[in-house]
């Protein structure tokens, strides 16, 4: 009875001294998506840093998160799809879309695994996913009038990031509805 009692004190108090190393990564994080933000809202001249800032950030994201095999594939096909849009050509956008496409296939399967409900199960969230359907078509459309090959990707993609809103609406309170923020 002893040592249980003490383990478990042990295992508290470690538990409490890692969480200022997931503090200190959240706030690297933080800092790091504030200055590649204003580096892309800045002049011309300042976007060539972000070849450094933007690849960094998900690596950054992901050591402030808890680590789980679904959480780890969105995360790395989220920086697949930051490093992709870096580069300024419809194949480079189409790789970047595809892997955040895939990002987000991840991040439903994580918010859905947090859920005991169907996912339309509430009136709010039937309606959530209506809006962003005609959003994605908005979407669709826009990309459409630029080059016809991309309207069929953008509708996808965003169907996926409507759903992916929608699933993240139903996951259960105190289930991990931080998923989509570092404290996973």
């Amino acid at each position: 009875h002893g040592p249980t009692l003490c383990a478990r004190h042990a295992s508290g108090r470690l538990g409490r001294m890692r969480r200022p190393g997931r503090a200190m990564s959240t706030a690297a994080y933080g800092l790091l998506a504030l200055t590649d933000t204003l580096l892309a809202a800045g002049p011309a001249r300042w976007h060539k840093v972000r070849l450094l800032t933007k690849p960094l950030l998900m690596p950054a994201l992901a050591g402030a998160a808890r680590r789980t095999p679904t959480l780890s594939a969105a995360q790395a096909l989220s920086w697949g799809g930051d490093v992709s849009l870096l580069r300024d050509a419809d194949r480079f956008f189409l790789t970047g879309l595809s892997s955040f496409l895939g990002a987000h296939l991840a991040y439903i399967a994580a918010y859905r695994s947090r859920s005991s409900t169907p996912l339309l199960a509430t009136r709010g969230r039937r309606r959530l996913l209506a809006a962003c359907s005609v959003s994605a078509a908005g979407m669709a459309v826009a990309a459409g009038r630029t080059d016809r090959s991309l309207a069929l990707p953008v509708a996808a993609y965003g169907l996926v990031l409507g759903t992916m809103v929608t699933a993240a609406a139903g996951v259960d309170p105190g289930r991990g509805r931080e998923i989509g923020r570092a404290h996973v």
